[in-house]
């Protein structure tokens, strides 16, 4: 006679929010689907779905899975067939956005937090005293970046860290004291661990500083070999060509002010060289022959859009006919000039559903956030400016701009990727959210995730490669080994190729997600087979031990492959 096998599959009832945890029985000949059982319930550890609080075992003699204390193996009672986990809705998507306040008053610069679907100010996510003119703002390794420019004092410019989840303060990345240090920094780009910083006075010379992203360290200054004027850099962003793209334009009071301000947009075609070409151009002497842009003046935010054409503000302070420039970077020239009348904005960046996001920072409707629809140019405000809550907005960011290109990317989560649930931490329930929509494929295709996402969707996409698949999942639990037990090595993906079928992604899964590495355990014969020599075993019960690394505890199944504190 065949005995029967348990299995548990994790499936999400998207219109109750729930996660259920459903048992399987392998029937005989009777045809099941085994694409995503995690693993034989008998004798063996599940991961936890729920707080770090709880861990789960299977029963082979009933359809249950017992649930305990993962402090005390306390039991804490059974999971019948079919019972749910909740699983809380995906919090909202939200938009930074730097605040200078009262140009007179250097005390009340924030960065100010908003909903990017509804608009609803969720609050001040850095604090009044923190910043002096903020500038460029990027999600880095989980941190906010923030351009400091230190407006109207004698002090360089900075970049500033805080904590993606709380806004609080940290550590300096690139301090004003540090000799390095910018001048006048303005907008910034991330790409390969290297930021870009655009500093149109500088120090000896204007050019984008370079840093790593990591520590700081200065790399070096990027400047245009041969360009006919001074570099005045505003702007920064990396092309879908991979190419690092840069706004110019004077800083002579006189050019600024003019009729016809200058402008340049540049290409830098070797970020190591200088080597470049000009895009776009008005040279700002009134005369505009064939091929320079009349309309581009003092360009500031410049940003891609999913049309893949460039998009850049172009204002004159205290005119009217100021607007946002539209660009065919590869044709080099202009395609379209979103008008903002005597408005202007300095920055602009793209949201949900392909919609540009414009904060206007002077003008008739200053303070407010406009929503363009860019194929009618019409708009709706996101944030009025009769709400007060804004008063010289500058440049804008999310956890979903790329920090090279500034694309949209809603899949992805730059401010920390592996919260796939985005409740401000990672646990065990991000990997099985990923899990889940691989067995069910409610919005995926094959693995293929859509170019939009409804806001109540979680964040599949650990890697950012537009796919939800093994390798996601993989990221989630090797976080979680390093950071709850740092003395185990990652899990590693089996060595088949990771393709986004399910089938192929069975084995790296299950492997991935319920074994520990050898160096610590082989429970195919003793528990302990190597332990590290800050750990220690203690018997819980006749089938349950406890290993403690670094007095972190995990419950081991006598038998079984796993061995997990979630």
């Amino acid at each position: 006679m065949k005995k029967n096998l348990h299995y548990v599959t994790k499936s999400t009832d998207w219109s109750s929010g729930l996660a259920s945890k459903r048992i399987r029985r392998d029937r005989g000949a009777q045809s099941t689907r085994r694409h995503l059982f995690l693993e034989r319930l008998e004798s063996r550890c599940l991961l936890s779905a729920t707080p770090a609080t709880d861990w789960f075992s299977g029963d082979a003699a009933s359809d249950s899975v017992d649930k305990s204390d993962a402090e005390t193996a306390a039991y804490q009672g059974t999971f019948e067939a079919n019972q749910s986990v909740p699983v809380p809705p995906l919090t909202s998507d939200y938009l930074y956005i730097g605040d200078q306040g009262d140009f007179s008053n250097p005390n009340d610069d924030t960065v100010k937090q908003f909903d990017i679907n509804t608009g609803a100010f969720v609050g001040i996510f850095v604090s009044p005293g923190t910043i002096v003119g903020p500038r460029g703002m990027l999600f880095s390794k989980g941190n906010l970046l923030a351009v400091n420019q230190n407006v109207d004092t004698v002090f360089n410019g900075e970049v500033l860290q805080f904590s993606g989840k709380t806004g609080t303060s940290l550590s300096s990345l690139i301090a004003r004291e540090n000799p390095d240090a910018p001048f006048a920094p303005r907008g910034i780009a991330i790409k390969d661990d290297v930021l870009y910083v655009a500093d149109y006075l500088g120090g000896s010379q204007p050019g984008i500083a370079k840093y790593n992203v990591t520590n700081g360290q200065f790399i070096g200054t990027l400047a245009p070999n041969g360009f006919p004027v001074p570099f005045n850099v505003r702007g920064l962003a990396f092309g879908p060509d991979g190419h690092l793209y840069a706004s110019v334009y004077s800083a002579e009071e006189a050019m600024f002010l003019s009729e016809d301000a200058s402008g340049y947009i540049l290409r830098f075609t070797d970020t190591t060289t200088g080597t470049y070409e000009v895009i776009a151009a008005n040279n700002g002497d009134g005369d505009h022959p064939v091929g320079e842009i009349a309309s581009l003046h003092n360009p500031e935010g410049i940003t891609f859009g999913p049309d893949g054409l460039l998009y850049a503000v172009s204002f004159r302070l205290g005119r009217s006919g100021n607007g946002i420039v539209v660009l065919d970077v590869a044709e080099k020239i202009q395609k379209d000039f979103i008008p903002l009348a005597d408005n202007f904005a300095v920055s602009l960046l793209f949201g949900p559903d392909g919609k540009l996001l414009v904060p206007i920072t002077g003008g008739t409707d200053a303070g407010s956030i406009r929503r363009y629809d860019v194929a009618t140019k019409q708009f709706t405000e996101l944030v009025t400016s009769a709400s007060g809550v804004l008063q010289t907005p500058w440049y804008l960011t999310s956890a979903h701009t790329n920090p090279a290109t500034l694309a949209y990317q809603p899949w992805h989560n730059f401010a920390n990727p592996t919260d796939i649930n985005n409740d401000g931490i990672t646990t065990a329930l991000d990997g099985l959210l990923i899990i889940n929509e691989m067995y069910q494929s409610s919005v995926s295709n094959n693995g293929i995730l859509p170019n939009s996402r409804v806001s109540s969707r979680f964040l599949y996409d650990e890697n950012n490669d537009g796919k939800v698949n093994g390798s996601d999942a993989l990221d989630v639990i090797n976080y979680l080994y390093r950071n709850r037990l740092t003395k185990v090595a990652e899990v590693k993906p089996m060595s088949q190729e990771m393709e986004p079928s399910l089938d192929s992604m069975t084995a790296p899964i299950t492997r991935g997600l319920l074994a520990i590495p050898s160096k610590l355990t082989d429970l195919k014969s003793e528990p302990i087979v190597q332990p590290l020599p800050d750990a220690t075993i203690e018997l819980v019960s006749p089938k349950l031990k406890r290993l403690s690394v670094s007095q972190q505890p995990i419950f081991v199944l006598e038998r079984g492959p796993l061995a997990t504190m979630i």
